[in-house]
């Protein structure tokens, strides 16, 4: 496998559109369900596009890995579950040292994002493809990300999301204490 992606070149945006026409054509319903995640894959050595030090789901821990960020589809209704589209999650130090990103043969075009800023252009892609989720999920790292969460309500979507086991809620509406005491001389 690594030799066919080292020594052979194929068209991915073809590819994708190719993939975005099947899911539209065969498995659109009102129930279709889009899945972000990202995976961390780990790596020993240095040369390795986008490896670092970063958080790896793989190993639990702090670890030497690349991280992709993934766009799923899967529908209740048809049973249906597939793989849309991934993308390499570019971390600083590797936007900041161009040169090891053209020794990577990394594109000039793909610089640090933020894991949740290209899971929302995954987003933006699938709809200009015409495809339509009802419901994205995600698990609590992007639910902790305002910035999500806001790009997901500016786009109309709903959405469910894997909150911290530490989250705190309010039952009631909070009230502030009001105080009408005027101070005695």
């Amino acid at each position: 496998l690594q030799e066919f992606l080292a020594s052979d070149e194929w068209d991915e945006g073809r590819l994708q559109s190719h993939t975005y026409r099947l899911l539209k054509r065969d498995h659109q319903d009102d129930q279709l369900i889009g899945v972000i995640d990202e995976s961390g894959h780990p790596k020993k050595g240095t040369e390795t596009a986008g490896v670092s030090r970063q958080y790896c789901g793989n190993t639990g821990k702090i670890d030497n890995c690349v991280m992709t960020v993934h766009l799923t589809a899967t529908s209740f209704q048809r049973e249906f579950h597939t793989f849309v589209e991934s993308e390499l999650y570019l971390p600083q130090g590797w936007h900041e040292d161009r040169e090891r990103c053209r020794a990577a043969k990394i594109p000039e075009e793909v610089v640090y994002r933020s894991k949740y800023q290209i899971a929302l252009e995954q987003l933006d892609r699938a709809a200009a493809q015409g495809v339509n989720f009802s419901w994205i999920t995600a698990d609590e790292w992007y639910s902790q990300k305002p910035a999500f969460l806001t790009g997901l309500e500016q786009r109309g979507l709903r959405y469910v999301l894997e909150v911290p086991n530490n989250f705190a809620v309010w039952l009631h509406d909070p009230q502030t204490a009001k105080t009408n005491s005027v101070a005695k001389p």
